[in-house]
């Protein structure tokens, strides 16, 4: 072996010892990827006369594995003299752990700081004692410190919130109960509001961009849930607590700090359960804001269900009414009051029917305000279907709501797509996704779902999935309905909350092809279609009997047109 490959060698054996599980093999070593949550060693590191290879067995690209190493590309080749190598410029060293405890004291994950500043994760080995697992996929984190702070919040102390954990640390050393979230900003997950609910909470943010914005996601996720929230923001110029106390700050200056730091005004107390119990005197002096009428049939903060048989129109209707509300046109006989921003959640066209539909329908044009979340293009980019029956995804879709808040509406169609894995015909498994759609409502979306019909006509599944709604929309086929006519039903109001007059009053809808190849819709109250029906009927010689049962009238109404008009 000439020194060459002895050099060679020496950098496959400096990257072995990097890795988990690693072994010396004939060819070279076999070791965990870093790259990714590896079990089973699925990475070979071989050497040759000019360069050591690395490949990961499981996908993992070459530049990924570096970087998950700490080095470059430029560390795994050699000079041409063999005592010109030296272990590689860009080797990590770890220089401390930060332990996470669960409410129990038993130790959840670690999260390891590194020599040029790197920080990686990993939780103990259930199966193998003294390994670890170099993933936190699969487990729920906690708060750092997190027995200390709900000791502290037992005892009515305050908690400091940091954006790290060795800002956490620096003020837990001066005596301060003091924790953070694991993996850094942006990274705030709703158990931890749960482990500081109730709690006298105060912020310290660091001075940059991503620190101011990080306090202010921690901020809307506390909101309403501690009793106190402050913000505690360092002088400048230093960059956060740790760095002003590497200058001179006393725990004294910190407690003064702190004693000055202004109350959010966004922070409400949390009050307890017997808060909310009112008198009906008291119920009417609360000032209530009215809920904003944004059409004629649909107010803020409502929840509503379109619902009819398979391939009647119920997604032209969901999605020609999405277009008119983010546009501001009226829609059917229904007058728009306000334009607002509609979410409309896509669970079963490709994208292609999508775009063609919603293209055909908006002949002035796509609003600005309308957004599209198509479960085709979620497959696409995360291998894996949009299923809202997951608090994952609801959280996603409640994030994406928070992101864009000219969103009002959220249109969800439809259940069966959009929320697999429920019996339908069971009023408890509906009972989540129920709560959820509450929760919405309390946050001020108005909710539009759509739904199939069963054999019977009726909404598919248990009737308890109307309970909190507040509109109900059932879409038929006409009598004698063609399929050549295209996108022809009419339309009946089953629960109307709030509503009456013409609003409500059932239609005869249709939406009519135009020659340039766009779409609008036309309408006719129902019981008018009824009349041209039976003047029509009537002037061909049926009997007033027989056209009573052709249209579902009754025999009275027959006659009466019948006298109307004068035959």
């Amino acid at each position: 072996m000439n020194n060459n490959n002895l050099d060679t060698a020496t950098i496959a054996a400096d990257i072995a010892q990097r890795c988990q599980q690693a072994r010396q093999t004939k060819d070279g070593w076999q070791a965990c990827c870093p790259a990714h949550n590896d079990a089973n060693p699925s990475l070979s590191i071989t050497a040759n006369h000019e360069r050591v290879l690395l490949k990961c067995h499981a996908g993992c690209s070459f530049n990924a594995i570096v970087e998950a190493l700490g080095m470059t590309s430029a560390d795994l080749r050699v000079t041409t003299h063999a005592n010109d190598y030296t272990a590689p410029q860009s080797q990590r060293r770890i220089t401390k752990v930060y332990d996470y405890f669960d409410a129990k004291g038993t130790l959840v994950h670690q999260t390891l700081r590194y020599e040029p500043k790197d920080f990686r994760q990993r939780r103990p080995d259930p199966d193998k004692p003294g390994e670890y697992i170099w993933s936190l996929k699969g487990i729920e984190t906690v708060l750092y410190n997190l027995p200390a702070v709900l000791q502290a919040k037992a005892d009515g102390q305050s908690i400091y919130l940091t954006e790290g954990e060795k800002d956490a640390s620096t003020l837990t050393v001066m005596g301060f109960t003091t924790t953070c979230n694991p993996m850094g900003a942006g990274k705030w997950e709703d158990s931890y509001t749960s482990s500081l609910t109730g709690a006298d909470v105060v912020l310290f943010p660091d001075n940059d961009v991503a620190g101011k914005k990080h306090a202010e996601l921690v901020q809307s996720k506390l909101t309403g849930h501690v009793k106190t929230l402050r913000m505690a923001t360092v002088p400048a110029p230093h960059k956060d607590v740790s760095d002003w106390v590497q200058a001179g700050a006393t725990r004294a200056d910190v407690a003064a700090l702190v004693a000055s730091a202004p109350a959010l005004a966004d922070a409400p107390s949390m009050k307890p359960l017997a808060a909310s119990m009112v008198s009906f005197a008291e119920l009417l002096k609360l000032q209530i804001p009215e809920r904003e009428l944004y059409q004629d049939c649909l107010r803020e903060r409502s929840l509503a269900m379109v619902y009819g048989p398979r391939g009647i129109g119920k997604t032209m209707h969901l999605l020609g009414w999405s277009i008119a509300l983010a546009s501001g046109t009226p829609f059917l006989n229904w007058a728009t009051h306000r334009q607002v921003g509609v979410l409309y959640v896509d669970g079963e066209m490709t994208l292609a029917d999508l775009r063609e539909r919603a293209l055909g329908l908006a002949s002035d044009g796509m609003p600005d305000q309308l957004f599209l979340l198509p479960s085709e293009l979620v497959y696409e980019h995360s291998f894996r279907n949009l299923t809202l029956t997951t608090t994952d995804d609801q959280k996603a879709v409640e994030a994406m709501l928070e992101a864009h808040p000219s969103i009002k509406v959220l249109v969800l169609d439809n259940i069966s797509c959009l929320f697999p894995g429920i019996d339908e015909n069971d009023k408890k498994a509906w009972e989540p996704i129920a709560a959820w759609f509450t929760r919405l409502r309390h946050k001020g979306l108005t909710i539009i779902v759509g739904h199939h019909a069963g054999k019977d006509g009726k909404q598919r599944g248990t009737s308890g999935r109307e309970d909190n709604l507040d509109t109900v929309i059932a879409l038929s086929l006409p009598d004698n309905y063609n399929p050549e006519e295209g996108c022809h039903y009419h339309l009946r109001f089953e629960k109307h909350r709030g509503l009456k007059g013409n609003v409500v009053q059932p239609l005869d809808v249709r939406l009519e092809e135009m020659p340039d190849a766009t779409t609008t819709w036309t309408y006719a109250l129902l019981e008018t279609s009824k009349t041209e029906r039976i003047i029509a009927m009537l002037n061909d010689g049926v009997p007033p009997r027989s056209i009573a049962e052709e249209v579902h009238a009754n025999l009275s109404l027959v006659y009466r047109v019948k006298k109307q008009q004068g035959l």
